[in-house]
């Protein structure tokens, strides 16, 4: 009968405290510092699509090249 209860209350605890809402608060943030790292960010991104195009065409030219030779 004990660990009836027990598993019970446990139930009962676990659904009451399931249905509590999120309590994070949002931060301010400083529009000309997000506008800052957004460009950041782009610049990052262009910077790392420019740099794979590149390793495709160091690798991959050589490869057409040998590839139409051949035909």
């Amino acid at each position: 009968m004990s660990n009836f209860r027990f598993i019970t209350l446990l139930l009962i605890f676990a659904l009451i405290s399931s249905c509590a809402g999120p309590s994070t608060q949002r931060i301010s943030i400083d529009s000309e510092a997000l506008d800052a790292e957004t460009r950041l960010q782009k610049k990052l991104s262009l910077q790392k699509i420019k740099a794979r195009y590149e390793r495709l065409q160091k690798v991959g030219y050589p490869i057409l090249k040998k590839f139409f030779r051949v035909m």
